[in-house]
């Protein structure tokens, strides 16, 4: 089995303003990221963030290309700011990399559900990202929610694992929710957390729980996140509080519950909780 110190070369292809259903001829062999979010409206696009995180990749002795097209040699990490067309060249030549690169394509358009906190921090619109390693043998999906800082955060694990390590800041909440991809990556485990049936899918880096308690004809939704590395995001429905919550990783020994009333009428509560691979649904009366 392979280790993330084993990949020699990591490039990045930001591509968000082309769209995943206008790209042809995928190859078989990559995991899709269902999860991904563009950059929203009014952040630092990635072409303007990654120069920021350069400096602290150079000051580790990490090469680094920025580029505005493909290069003919590979740095330790470039990252390519790509049209379609360069897009389409970098799918067709995967055999041709140099060994031990990771390939991450940024592009447009997907079906991530939205994620917005109650005090305005959000994510931006649905994309799609791509992941292939050497070692990726067939397809693979995953719903880790993630967007163009984690690449970033890939990026920082894997110059950590080879001695290099370098930073950039991000906020707490951005790293909390986003996820740093490593769990989605195929690097020769067999690991498949889907159905009978359906195209494999990598595990998710969450363990959410949901439970109503109901004390004195008042409702609450008491929702966790025990034993997880990620915060999760989740959509509720039939609450008075807000419609969506962080829910931050705990350890399985001090869970920390996150504690949503949930909306009463007529004596009934009808309550709906979504989020990546996970879906409650509660109905029952406040005097149960």
């Amino acid at each position: 089995m392979a280790a993330l110190k084993d990949l020699e070369h990591l490039l990045l292809v930001i591509a968000e303003d082309v769209p995943y259903a206008s790209v042809t001829d995928l190859p078989e062999h990559v995991t899709t990221c269902r999860g991904y979010h563009l950059t929203p409206d009014g952040e630092e696009r990635a072409e303007r963030v990654w120069p920021s995180f350069a400096a602290a990749l150079r000051d580790a002795d990490v090469t680094v290309h920025l580029r505005a097209s493909l290069p003919d040699t590979l740095g330790d990490v470039t990252v390519v700011e790509a049209s379609r067309e360069t897009v389409q060249a970098v799918l067709a030549g995967l055999d041709g990399l140099p060994p031990a690169t990771l390939v991450a394509v940024a592009l447009g358009g997907g079906d991530a559900a939205p994620v917005v906190e109650r005090w305005g921090a959000a994510l931006g619109a649905p994309g799609t990202l791509l992941l292939h390693t050497p070692w990726t043998d067939r397809a693979w999906v995953s719903d880790e929610v993630c967007d163009h800082t984690s690449l970033i955060q890939l990026t920082e694990r894997w110059t950590a694992s080879r001695g290099r390590e370098a930073r950039i800041w991000l906020t707490e909440w951005r790293r909390r929710v986003c996820g740093d991809l490593v769990g989605a990556l195929d690097l020769g485990e067999t690991v498949d957390a889907s159905g009978p049936g359906a195209v494999p899918a990598r595990p998710l880096p969450y363990a959410p729980s949901a439970e109503i308690e109901v004390a004195d004809g008042a409702v609450s939704l008491l929702l966790a996140n025990a034993g997880a590395t990620r915060g999760i995001h989740l959509w509720l429905d039939g609450v008075s509080g807000p419609a969506a919550v962080t829910v931050p990783e705990s350890s399985t020994t001090r869970p920390r519950v996150v504690t949503v009333p949930v909306a009463v009428r007529d004596g009934r509560y009808d309550v709906t909780v979504t989020g990546p691979g996970f879906t409650r649904h509660f109905t029952g009366g406040s005097d149960e």
